[in-house]
């Protein structure tokens, strides 16, 4: 499969759809360049039986607390208690006691506790132990790092930064019945606010954001960053489909860090913050207009967990938090959250987010995850980013390698003694696996000679890591900042799952790398998705491949996103079946640098007016692929959709379309 620009292909629809660009409700796909494969109302089925279906992940056990003493400790008892603010410290006190005589289980007795103490509640080396918050809630603040001191969030050797909860080396352990939230009659993480007054053509342009909600904004008469501005209906029950926010993220490679503040702010008056920026994105700005403003985005964390085994997470809310809600990196294997939910109280309509950057974020895993029962809703970036980070390097000696990414050798995190797998710039496989001697100065030095270099470096698998074998069933993923999932893994099931009213997309199952931020996912690999709703999942109306889609299956090559794709497949063996999917934005899906990929049985019914009817709304493009099977599946009549059905250029192989058919809506 060869590498192949999208802009050829495109190029005759742009043509046909000249005077209404991609917004022609009219245009002819037949005579855009692309082929087009219809649904039809007499449409028989297909008879498609394929040999080899993908099966997802196999089920497992995650092994519970089995203590060998029945010993019961109680926090009170060193402590603690609603009116002290340093509750993370004694609750620490407390676990070292536990530690020294083998209980079983400490109990933490029901109430509010503070933890303002800027120390993270920690679980290290652990065994057969639980941790039993009996419902209570924890409030934390702590303040930020200094901006001369900026902590980037893929860097995992800087520690800097306190986490709520950390747990690591731990083997059989329980957490449970616990609350978690940030003070935010201190320091709110965000808030809804209205554009109450705009100026252009002032000397420092600026936009005034009025936080009606409040008579007196918890920040005013301090400085107030702000890192994005995202546009809300008015009801706040969702991203605006037509309006645009604002990012203010740092130079690359930082691009988020705990202590980077790019934003310009003073006040106006209690509740009325100013924001300078520059004259387009006041221009951009609705007078009148609802937005979210967040204060942070990286930094903190909720969780973060370290190379356990056999962990359960269960009855957890996460009301809010700084940073990513769930964090995993390093060796971890077999671990659950239950009832995990992280998503802001439903009582106070100021509260504008939960976590202020991802829900679940795996960075580096041995796989073996379940999601059950949980709603994760209202984040600033994705549901969940499930991978391990890949890595772009060059050769510069028979037997070494040089980090060809800004953000250097900090970000793969390579250890003497790991073994490395490289392929080409463009995923072919070398076949080649080395052993890390040596580490220093930006390189390593593997045990054996590099293969020839062909393109401009490589990209860098750690052997060490598998993130797969990942079961989420029965969850929801609500209003994100970003997408609901991403899935750089592999042997995943994700079943029974809502997703509604995301900004950028439902799912992505996707890998690549860049050469200055972000290098994740070791290719995707039976994959299963079914039984799921999706609903209204690209309110912002983001594109892959040209196409603004619900779900992405592609690949990204020096820079995300990339109309080049992989000289192979990376993205193979998907099943998306019995799946249901309403008011999508565009496409149900685009398909790219995908082998054996399999969409059957769903339903597809588009009423929603999102004020730009594309064309291609509720169908699928497949690009750059081979045996992808598009089958019997069911478009609900709707005048928004003129032309269900499938589209693909001359790059699809082996693309089998049947059993398509348009019903009336009952």
């Amino acid at each position: 499969m060869k590498k192949i620009s999208l802009h050829a292909a495109m190029a005759a629809f742009s043509l046909a759809c000249f005077f209404a660009s991609d917004n022609c409700a009219f245009a002819n796909p037949q005579k855009s360049g692309l082929k087009y494969y219809p649904a039809k109302s007499a449409a028989e089925p297909s008879g498609f039986l394929p040999a080899n279906l993908p099966t997802g992940a196999r089920e497992f056990e995650v092994l519970q607390p089995a203590p060998k003493s029945g010993v019961v400790v109680n926090a009170a008892d060193f402590g603690l208690n609603e009116n002290v603010e340093n509750a993370a410290t004694i609750i620490n006190r407390a676990l070292a006691h536990c530690a020294k005589i083998g209980a079983a289980k400490l109990v933490v007795e029901r109430g509010t506790y503070k933890c303002f103490d800027a120390v993270s509640i920690t679980l290290e080396n652990f065994e057969d132990f639980t941790l039993d918050f009996n419902g209570s809630k924890l409030v934390y603040y702590s303040k930020c790092l200094k901006s001369e001191n900026p902590n980037p969030a893929w860097n995992t050797k800087k520690n800097e930064s306190n986490c709520n909860l950390k747990i690591k080396n731990c083997r059989r352990l329980k957490v449970c019945n616990v609350q978690f939230d940030w003070d935010w009659e201190r320091d709110p993480l965000g808030g809804f606010a209205k554009v109450a007054a705009k100026n252009a053509d002032a000397p420092k342009p600026y936009v005034d954001l009025q936080f009606w909600q409040y008579e007196k904004y918890p920040l005013f008469g301090k400085y107030a960053s702000v890192v994005s501005v995202a546009s809300f209906l008015d009801d706040l029950s969702g991203f605006h489909p037509q309006r645009v926010g604002l990012f203010f993220p740092a130079p690359e490679p930082i691009h988020l860090a705990e202590g980077y503040y790019t934003s310009e702010t003073s006040w106006v008056s209690p509740n009325v913050m100013r924001l300078y920026v520059d004259k387009n994105r006041v221009s951009g700005m609705v007078l009148g207009g609802t937005y979210r403003v967040m204060h942070y985005y990286v930094g903190k964390n909720c969780i973060d967990m370290y190379s356990n085994r056999h962990l359960t997470l269960e009855n957890i809310d996460i009301l809010s938090c700084r940073g990513h809600a769930l964090h995993v990196d390093d060796g971890q294997k077999y671990w659950q959250y239950i009832n995990v939910n992280v998503a802001p109280p439903a009582d106070d309509p100021r509260r504008a987010v939960s976590s202020t950057a991802d829900h679940n974020h795996i960075a580096n895993s041995c796989g073996y995850m379940k999601i059950l029962n949980s709603t994760f809703s209202m984040g600033q970036d994705d549901g969940a980013n499930i991978h391990d980070r890949s890595f772009f390097m060059k050769r510069v000696g028979e037997k070494t390698l040089e980090s060809a990414n800004l953000r250097g050798l900090d970000y793969f995190s390579p250890q003497i003694g790991d073994e490395l797998s490289l392929m080409q710039d463009d995923f072919r496989p070398t076949g080649y696996v080395g052993k890390i001697l040596k580490i220093g100065g930006g390189r390593v030095e593997l045990d054996k000679a590099l293969p020839t270099q062909e393109g401009e470096g490589f990209v860098c698998f750690n052997k060490k890591y598998s993130t797969r074998n990942i079961i989420i069933r029965n969850c929801k993923y609500v209003r994100h900042g970003c997408r609901g999932l991403l899935l750089p893994a592999k042997d995943v099931t994700v079943e029974n799952c809502l997703f509604e009213r995301e900004q950028m997309g439902a799912i992505k199952c996707e890998s690549g790398y860049t050469k200055s931020l972000w290098c994740e996912g070791y290719g995707v690999d039976n994959v299963v998705v079914r039984n799921c709703v999706f609903r209204k999942c690209n309110m912002r109306g983001l594109k892959s491949q040209g196409f603004v889609r619900d779900v992405m299956l592609a690949a990204y090559m020096r820079t995300d996103p990339s109309d080049e794709q992989p000289a192979v497949s990376i993205i193979k063996n998907l099943l998306f079946e019995d799946n249901k999917f309403f008011d999508t934005r565009g496409l149900v899906a685009v398909i790219s640098a995908s082998e054996n990929v399999v969409f059957r049985r769903n339903v597809i019914e588009n009423d929603y007016d999102y004020g730009d009817d594309l064309w291609y709304r509720g169908g699928f493009f497949v690009r750059n692929s081979s045996n992808v099977h598009i089958v019997d599946n069911t478009f609900v009549h709707s005048s928004k959709v003129p032309f269900a059905g499938v589209y693909a250029d001359d790059t699809a192989k082996n693309l089998n379309v049947g059993g398509n058919r348009i019903i009336s809506k009952k």
